[in-house]
């Protein structure tokens, strides 16, 4: 086996489902959370903020970051009532200029970073035959590039200090098993690759990797289309339809979420997995049969050619 072999031997080991993974990084050092910093992107509400609170009442120095500016400031305002270590910076994080600049501006107030929270996230995109090109573009640039260039901003800064760290990105359900949206599908399913990827990749750098799979959470993710920025602006894709089968199932998942999981059960969740370094985090049970069925389909699919020889 050659160098190069050899290197994509290791770099496809399996990185999952193992007993050792589950507390696999001897990442000890962030079972006390007291005085370390946070930054969250998509922190001014939903999923979030949960996130942020769960850690700002945990004594973390957190650094809100969001696109929606009136409502950042509403929450650090809140938060501040009980850490004073809470501060907020706005951005479009599918932009990496932006995500930078928010870099900057976290180290310049808190001087070091020992987590990052890659939640911010759209469910914009319309369905074949309809999408468009700015679409994929806006929901990528959000939901996974925005996660790739945080990791790239951030993963230096916590490795600088020497102290570990923790990275979450926060993925779905439906990054695990296909839902009705191929551009947040997509999107999901690569923040679950990466998070796998990196688990090992960053173990021997002291910073533990979780990916965040929620179910359904109350949250504004119907009202996706209120942070479009300028640039995609009437670009990614018509308005859903107000009445018939989509319109209908559209407001069915709206009462679901209006009624869903507490962003704040969720947050301490996350602060849980932080201080365990779990690589997966769940909210509940509801999608587990479902994606039970996808590894069966799976295992399946290796049963057809068992037994068959590949020709060389």
């Amino acid at each position: 086996m050659d160098a190069f072999e050899l290197k994509l031997h290791k770099l496809t080991e399996p990185v999952v489902a193992t007993e050792a993974n589950c507390k696999g990084n001897g990442n000890t050092h962030m079972q006390d959370l007291t005085g370390r910093t946070a930054f969250i992107t998509g922190a001014a509400s939903g999923i979030g903020l949960g996130i942020a609170t769960a850690l700002s009442q945990a004594g973390v120095k957190v650094m809100l970051c969001d696109i929606e500016e009136e409502a950042l400031t509403t929450a650090v305002e809140k938060l501040k009532l009980t850490n004073p270590d809470v501060d907020g910076v706005r951005a479009d994080v599918s932009l990496k200029a932006e995500i930078k600049a928010a870099a900057d501006a976290t180290v310049s107030r808190y001087g070091r970073v020992h987590i990052l929270v890659n939640n911010a996230g759209v469910a914009g995109g319309r369905g074949y035959g309809h999408w468009t090109d700015a679409g994929w573009d806006w929901v990528l640039g959000v939901n996974l590039m925005a996660v790739i260039w945080g990791i790239e901003i951030f993963g230096p800064l916590i490795e600088a200090h020497g102290e570990g760290g923790q990275i979450v990105s926060t993925a779905s359900a439906f990054g695990l098993i296909a839902g009705g949206s191929p551009q947040y599908d997509v999107s999901k399913y690569g923040v679950v690759a990466l998070s796998e990827g990196l688990r090992k990749a960053l173990a021997p750098r002291r910073i533990g990797v979780s990916v965040l799979c929620p179910g359904v959470v109350r949250t504004q993710i119907v009202n996706f289309r209120r942070n479009v920025p300028r640039r995609f602006a009437g670009k990614i894709g018509s308005l859903p339809p107000t009445e018939g089968p989509v319109a209908d199932a559209i407001k069915a998942f709206q009462h679901r979420t209006n009624n869903g999981i507490d962003p704040l059960y969720v947050g301490e969740l996350v602060r849980e997995a932080i201080e365990n370094d779990w690589p997966y985090i769940f909210t509940d049970t509801e999608h587990e049969a479902m994606i039970d069925r996808r590894f069966a389909a799976i295992k399946q699919g290796f049963d057809r050619i068992r037994g068959r020889t590949p020709r060389r």
